[in-house]
């Protein structure tokens, strides 16, 4: 019996795809080596469906072969539903770990997957820019790769920044002035929240992209749209929580200026997400940001780095949720805080 890509992509369990495995590999190969878009895009969909339904247990031959296959049928022009290939080979990528952390023959290794996939990240056309990222971010967070240069310089010069006047977003890339408002934003969304999934844990790759970084999250908080100060505040989680700067006494008092210059500007940045009455959500995690900022310093005793006015404003910023937000439970979480900050030695001490 002659099995199509379309009759995989539906097959509904793990088990129905086991007895057919090899038969499955056959028919994706073949999809992927075909001439036609439609066929390539539906054999990429058929890969996705055999990652998703084996997860881990895909292993050799079988993995090296699809993948293989997948990051060879990859490079070139993009074409409608190429997409799907993209997922697929993150899909495998992060599910395989195990079987993937070792070099075998005919079987390419992460380092090669992440080189064919940070190439499509650069492609021109936005919507498929997008899909590349995300796929990418993936997998780089997966392994804890750091490869933050090459995600940067992808998608800073395409974010919003701060103008000659010091006005903060209101400077668009070129690069993004030809296509649709709602794809803009939804391009900056997604890359806000790969550069915080890309951020790395490595010290090294911290230390040349961290002012970049910070100054690029920052941004969209003050005059951002809901969902871009939200993508951002997500995005500084891992940030800030990943931050090597703040692991002890003598890394803070190394990385003084930075640290300083950067709580400045974020809780400077954070009276205006937290003065968001409309969305609960940028509040809540507006919240959460400056409660890992504060208890990073606090544990290596080093809150005192924070400059007194921007204490003042966060404090200031914080009450106000507490006074007067119309959600109990946020209002708790805020209260928490205020009750971190008002114990602080420092806002003691200037009041």
């Amino acid at each position: 019996m002659l099995i199509t890509a379309d009759d995989i992509v539906c097959v509904g369990t793990e088990a129905g795809l086991r007895l057919c495995l090899s038969e499955v590999i056959s028919v994706i190969l073949a999809g992927l080596t075909s001439s036609s878009w439609t066929v390539k895009a539906q054999a990429g969909a058929a890969a996705h469906t055999v990652a998703d339904k084996l997860g881990g247990q895909l292993g050799p031959p079988h993995l090296g072969m699809l993948l293989t296959a997948l990051v060879t049928a990859v490079p070139g022009r993009t074409w409608t539903g190429k997409e799907a290939l993209l997922k697929a080979i993150s899909l495998m990528t992060v599910n395989c770990q195990d079987q993937l952390q070792s070099a075998r023959d005919g079987q390419p290794t992460v380092a090669d997957v992440v080189e064919v996939m940070l190439k499509e990240c650069r492609k021109e056309n936005i919507e498929y820019k997008m899909e590349a990222l995300q796929c990418t971010s993936a997998i780089l967070h997966s392994y804890d790769i750091d490869r933050i240069r090459d995600v940067a310089d992808i998608v800073l010069p395409l974010l919003p920044r701060s103008s000659v006047e010091g006005r903060s977003g209101d400077v668009v890339s070129s690069s993004l002035e030809e296509v649709d408002r709602d794809t803009r934003l939804q391009f900056q969304q997604c890359a806000y929240e790969c550069v915080g999934k890309c951020w790395p844990s490595a010290a090294e790759g911290q230390a040349v992209m961290q002012q970049s970084v910070a100054d690029v999250l920052c941004c969209p908080l003050v005059t951002g749209t809901w969902k871009l100060q939200l993508a951002a505040l997500r995005a500084l989680q891992p940030f800030v929580s990943r931050l090597c700067c703040l692991r002890a006494a003598s890394d803070v008092d190394d990385n003084h200026d930075f640290i300083a210059g950067f709580t400045q500007t974020l809780f400077t940045s954070l009276s205006r997400t937290l003065a968001n009455t409309r969305y609960s959500s940028v509040r809540l995690e507006s919240i959460t940001v400056a409660s890992m900022v504060i208890e990073r310093l606090s544990a290596c005793e080093r809150v005192a780095v924070v400059s007194p006015s921007a204490w003042q404003q966060l404090e200031r910023s914080v009450s106000d949720v507490v006074d007067a937000d119309s959600q109990a439970d946020l209002r708790q979480t805020a209260s928490q805080l205020l009750t971190i900050i008002r114990s602080s030695s420092i806002v003691h001490d200037m009041s």
